[in-house]
């Protein structure tokens, strides 16, 4: 599935793709991903470079124990109305991917679909 893609490319998708081996590979290739987090998904967090009341952004290790990821990533957490969104990308540096850029797209893949 991942074969002709440039490196560089940004990638969305949904649960039904969530594993650490998929994430750790897509990392490998140089792919750049948004999606959502699993629900009841352990982590770790490494460092925060954002955090107040509704808000988070921060760069974490997916997984405790027996699985864990390979990579460490980016989770984003905001509320909209009555709903707490919670995304993980692989850009790392918020600078390059805003939290306002991750709500977007994310909020656009359904639009695409």
């Amino acid at each position: 599935m991942l074969e002709g893609l440039a490196k560089g490319t940004l990638l969305l998708f949904d649960l039904g793709y969530f594993s650490f081996e998929w994430l750790d590979e897509l990392s490998q290739r140089q792919l750049w991903f948004v999606c959502r987090l699993r629900e009841k998904t352990s982590d770790t967090v490494l460092h925060t470079y954002y955090a107040c009341e509704e808000v988070f952004d921060g760069v974490i290790w997916l997984g405790n124990y027996q699985a864990q990821a390979g990579q460490a990533v980016r989770l984003v957490r905001f509320r909209v109305g009555a709903l707490t969104l919670t995304y993980l990308t692989n850009v790392l540096d918020p600078t390059v991917l805003s939290i306002q850029e991750i709500a977007r797209l994310y909020a656009r893949s359904f639009d695409i679909e």
